[in-house]
């Protein structure tokens, strides 16, 4: 077996891993950047794949993604077809560590909050699409489980501590980072109290499968039109309108910012809700369950400060996640107003 101590690969081992496990030409490999897993775009003679590693302990999110696949293809949602090895399962053992490979889908995948209005819609009803094609689905982990709605207050609290204590020992940083770096952990810390009087439960949100990290990232478009979804390593049981809210800020050009535009927001998930209804109960606290699921991640400051992530991209997006915080402390009502006009009207009392 191709066993070694765990490490990246290099694309020669990514090439010859290809061509021995799976019996195709490759000829030359390079890393897709911005993956959550170690991803390689594979060419030969055969054509184009993607090559995927994932960490040791991910084996059950590797072996889930082949079959979700299939079921998403047979329902029309376009995603990309994964390739048996030579033994003929679709994980096989890399180095150590789970690895599949399925082909490469042409095309391009806008940045965070380069969408255009096109794709907008699309996006909306995509996912909308998708979560109807997985509502059967049965043992996904939970994305928010039950003990995160009732998350402990000090430990958070001393999260955030060692992140800012942390800030100020960064010798990468500049002064003027550290600086905006801290008021900006500061500032969540403040606001940990506040989330802490926001009474949430999973009962109050309709929780099904879904992609699990879906936005515009995850998506590999043509001129006019979605051409696959990719990545499933992620899919969970989770509020819908988690996945909803969270992929329309990440894709509307008016979000870059920090903010969301209120009637692009409402014809976002009316497109998602022609596809994938949702209750009245959903939509009126979806505001507070992304505004408190904002506040109390620590993504990208933790990655940076506490385990050595050099990727400034990390950095960039954990500040846009707290610009976001601010605008929503301040205008979540307002959220509320727009979503409730979408709120199917409340059953008359009988």
């Amino acid at each position: 077996m191709h066993r070694r101590e765990a490490g990246r690969l290099s694309a020669r081992d990514a090439c010859r891993f290809v061509r021995e496990v799976y019996s195709l030409d490759a000829a030359e490999a390079a890393p897709i950047p911005g993956a959550r897993h170690e991803v390689w775009h594979v060419r030969g003679i055969f054509g184009s794949f993607v090559f995927k590693r994932f960490p040791a302990d991910a084996r059950a999110s590797a072996e889930r993604e082949p079959d979700l696949a299939t079921l998403l293809r047979a329902a029309q949602v376009p995603t990309a077809a994964f390739v048996r090895a030579n033994d003929g399962s679709f994980v096989t053992d890399c180095h150590g560590q789970p690895a599949h490979l399925q082909t490469f889908i042409e095309g391009t995948t806008p940045n965070q909050n380069e969408a255009p209005p096109w794709l907008l819609d699309q996006s909306a009803e995509m996912l909308g699409r998708l979560c109807r094609a997985l509502s059967g689905v049965r043992g996904l982990p939970h994305g928010f489980p039950k003990p995160w709605f009732t998350f402990d207050l000090k430990r958070k609290m001393l999260e955030y501590d060692a992140l800012i204590i942390a800030t100020s020992r960064n010798r990468r940083l500049s002064a003027t980072q550290k600086r905006e770096i801290a008021a900006d952990l500061a500032y969540k810390r403040a606001t940990l109290t506040e989330i802490a009087g926001i009474r949430l439960s999973r009962r109050t949100f309709t929780c099904g499968p879904t992609h699990g990290d879906y936005s515009v990232r995850q998506l590999v478009c043509s001129a006019d039109q979605i051409s696959a979804v990719v990545d499933f390593s992620a899919a969970c049981r989770q509020p819908l309108m988690w996945e909803v809210l969270r992929s329309y800020s990440y894709a509307d050009p008016a979000c870059t910012e920090g903010a969301l535009e209120l009637d692009a927001l409402g014809r976002y998930v009316s497109a998602f809700l022609s596809f994938m209804p949702l209750t009245r109960k959903d939509l009126l606290h979806a505001a507070d369950l992304y505004y408190v699921q904002l506040v109390r991640s620590t993504y990208g400051y933790r990655q940076v400060l506490l385990e050595g992530n050099t990727r400034p991209d990390l950095l960039t997006f954990a500040r846009w996640r707290t610009q976001l915080c601010r605008w929503m402390q301040e205008h979540r009502s307002k959220v509320k107003e727009a979503l409730a006009e979408l709120a199917p009207a409340p059953r008359a009392a009988r």
